[in-house]
This record gives structure tokens, C-alpha cells and sequence, in this order.
């Protein structure tokens, strides 16, 4: 019966071994588990950074374009602006143009139509105003004559 009892305790020992063996094996195979989850985890939270990331470049990136776009329509108008000016500037030349030449236009019917000339040098009369042959009366109105006829010219 020792024998048999042996081989019963030989029996439980093995079946407790295996039993142990067989929790130690499923704890194992529970931490694999367990620690690939974790890795899961941290790769899912590294992709999801990621894309958190490239999102935000993305949109940075669109924001840049739009504020460059908006720059250049801004440009647009003031070159617009500034050619609508020039245009202007242009006209007022043509038309200081045209009264330049509508002037030569007047000084030639003057000269060929009615026969006047520009005075030559013998012709023009300096008249000193300091001149005491020239009194009271008679100065203030030569002076007067004298300021009107320079505006006149």
C-alpha cells in the first residue's frame, strides 16, 4: 500500500506541478497580453499624435495660403487704384497737350493772319521809375500803368 500511496502522492504532486504550471503558463501568456496591449495602446497613441499633427501643418499650411491670397487681392486693388489714377494723370497731360497747341495754334494766326511779331530789341522801352522829372501825381499813376501792364503780359 506504500506503494500505492506513493504513486497517489507522486500522482497529486504531479497534477499539482502541472496545475501550477499550467496558471504559471496563463499568467505568462496574460502579461504577453497585456504588455502587447500596452505597445498597442502606445502605438495608437503615437499614430493618433500624428495625425494630430499633420492636421494642424495642413492647416496652417491653408491658413498661409488664404492670408496670401488676401495679400494679393490687396495688391490688385491698390495697382487697380493706381492705374484708374494714372489714367487720369494721363487725360489732364492730353489735355495740356491739346491747350499747348491750341496756344502755338493762336500765336501762329497771330503772326501769319493778323502780322504781329514778337518785339526786337530796339523796339522795347526801359523806363526808369526812380526819375525825378516824374511828380506826385503823375508817379502814382505811372507806377499804376507800369503794374498793369506786367500782369498783363
Amino acid at each position: 500500500m506504500e506503494a500505492r500511496q506513493l504513486d497517489y502522492y507522486d500522482f497529486y504532486d504531479r497534477y499539482e506541478d502541472e496545475k501550477e504550471y499550467k496558471v504559471r503558463k496563463s499568467d505568462e501568456r496574460i502579461k504577453r497580453m497585456r504588455k502587447k496591449e500596452r505597445a498597442n495602446l502606445a502605438l495608437l497613441r503615437l499614430f493618433i499624435f500624428f495625425c494630430a499633427v499633420v492636421f494642424f501643418v495642413a492647416g496652417l499650411l491653408v491658413v498661409r495660403g488664404l492670408a496670401n491670397i488676401n495679400k494679393v487681392q490687396h495688391e490688385i486693388i491698390a495697382l487697380e487704384n493706381r492705374k484708374k489714377e494714372l489714367i487720369q494723370e494721363k487725360s489732364e497731360l492730353y489735355t495740356e497737350i491739346e491747350a499747348i497747341k491750341a496756344s502755338a495754334e493762336i500765336q501762329d494766326e497771330a503772326r501769319f493772319k493778323l502780322g504781329m511779331i514778337y518785339p526786337e530789341e530796339g523796339q522795347v522801352v526801359y523806363v526808369s521809375v526812380g526819375d525825378s522829372s516824374i511828380k506826385g501825381n503823375e508817379k502814382k499813376s505811372f507806377l499804376r500803368f507800369l503794374t498793369l501792364m506786367s500782369k498783363g503780359q
